[in-house]
């Protein structure tokens, strides 16, 4: 099956049909905001969690967070969960499992090589059209690293991403960066969705 057509499988609502075909994808919408991640799982997971492969790069939530997260908007987490934990307070370096899902930690959130080996590791093992990889978020990464360093660590994720034919969204706020940074990070990416007035704005590149 060709990249694009993993891709199709995913694009059920009509917000979203214009990224059929986009194997990465930046999705842009305010942080923290409950209604946004519900209409987020609809429009971008629609599947059932049980036919679903994902993998997780988070910044922001604990491991138990984004898994109560699938339990609140899809009624399950994923058949096959990853987890890499990035720079969260207080855990334990070493690797374990979260209520199935199994969880690699990160502790320093500069760390571009350790989590780009977790990522790899995991697309080699699972990457294909029922995987995808989610990446929560770019505008804390970039708190720690800067804009170029990201770009080229980036640039890397979504070319094995493609070459699996997977599926990532790569998280931002928007109000959190200026229009030049945006740009930048959106040329790496196939499609482009933004949440405005309670609705998604989507665009192909």
């Amino acid at each position: 099956m060709s990249t694009g057509e993993g891709v199709g499988e995913f694009i059920e609502d009509p917000a979203s049909a214009d990224l059929a075909g986009a194997s990465n994808v930046l999705v842009l919408s305010p942080a923290l905001d409950e209604g946004v991640r519900e209409a987020y799982y609809e429009t971008f997971l629609p599947v059932d969690p049980s036919e679903r492969t994902v993998l997780a790069v988070e910044y922001s939530r604990s491991p138990d967070q984004y898994l109560a997260e699938w339990k609140r908007h899809r009624g399950a987490v994923p058949e096959r969960c990853g987890i890499v934990d990035v720079g969260e307070p207080g855990a334990t370096a070493e690797a374990g499992s979260v209520d199935g899902a199994k969880v690699a930690r990160i502790e320093n959130p500069g760390d571009l090589t350790g989590v780009g080996m977790r990522v790899g590791d995991f697309l080699d093992t699972y990457g294909g059209p029922d995987t995808v990889l989610t990446l929560d978020s770019l505008t804390v990464l970039l708190q720690y690293v800067g804009l170029e360093r990201a770009f080229r660590f980036l640039n890397a994720i979504a070319s094995q991403v493609r070459e699996v034919g997977a599926v990532a969204h790569y998280h931002a706020d928007p109000n959190a960066h200026d229009d030049g940074e945006l740009a930048t990070i959106a040329q790496l990416y196939e499609g482009v969705a933004r949440y405005d007035d309670g609705d998604w704005e989507t665009k192909r590149r």
